[in-house]
């Protein structure tokens, strides 16, 4: 641990002057992109459309495990009244059903996932256009995020302002399923 604080120092350090160099005379300013990305009107709406969708999952994976566990009572019913080849191969399709539900579950979860990847990557890039915008009109040479920052004034915040402006950019995203 001290040796990376140790190299973070030195690196500070030694970027120090370069930074005030390329910074000098010009704005930076900060961003909570945590922020954006949690209290947006896309966000938000990206996350209903996900645990929509995530009902939408269970319900069909509990009802076809519902069948599975009916199926299973009968084949336990059946095992004393079928011959042996019979109830095996009753018992192995069976097993193929449960690994069957199984990769299903795994597909959707993967479905899910993918899903909630690209839409983030859409909000992101809006994201990114919104604050190049601000920074643009208010000739800012850097724009951080609130995340990156140890100590700054609050005059530097611009995230309100994003926020604001990305809520009338875009208040929804479409999350695409593919089944």
């Amino acid at each position: 641990m001290l040796k990376f604080f140790t190299v973070f120092l030195s690196l500070v350090l030694l970027s120090a002057p370069v930074l005030a160099q390329d910074l000098a005379g010009n704005s930076v300013a900060v961003v909570d992109l945590q922020a954006l990305v949690v209290k947006s009107k896309a966000a938000q709406n990206i996350g209903e459309q996900l645990e929509s969708e995530r009902k939408v999952i269970l319900k069909e994976l509990s009802d076809k495990e519902k069948v599975l566990i009916e199926e299973e009572k009968k084949l336990v019913g059946e095992r004393d009244t079928l011959a042996k080849e019979e109830f095996a191969k009753k018992v192995q399709a069976f097993e193929k059903d449960k690994i069957n539900l199984q990769k299903l579950s795994i597909e959707r979860r993967n479905m899910l996932g993918e899903a909630s990847v690209v839409a983030e990557r859409q909000l992101m890039e809006k994201i990114t256009e919104v604050v190049g915008e601000i920074a643009a009109e208010k000739n800012y040479a850097l724009v951080i995020t609130k995340q990156n920052v140890i100590v700054g004034a609050q005059s530097l915040e611009i995230t309100d302002e994003a926020l604001t402006r990305l809520d009338k950019a875009v208040s929804k995203i479409k999350v695409e399923f593919k089944k």
